[in-house]
């Protein structure tokens, strides 16, 4: 599955850190109701620093291959 990184972080942009967790948490409750394992992301995810690399590990915490 294509992820675009640049919507999630707009999204994350606008609620700070406690909105950076729901969104989290919200995407991979969803990704395993949808049985996806694995991303791949619109740019090469080694780019993303700061917001994006938060949602990187939370991602691969949760079990998700990126």
């Amino acid at each position: 599955m294509l992820f675009s990184c640049s919507s999630l972080q707009l999204g994350i942009k606008k609620g700070g850190d406690e909105n950076l967790t729901k969104i989290t948490n919200s995407l991979l409750k969803r990704l395993k109701e949808e049985n996806i394992s694995s991303l791949s992301l619109d740019r090469g995810y080694h780019s993303y620093t700061g917001t994006l690399a938060k949602v990187r590990e939370k991602l691969i915490e949760g079990g998700i291959q990126i």
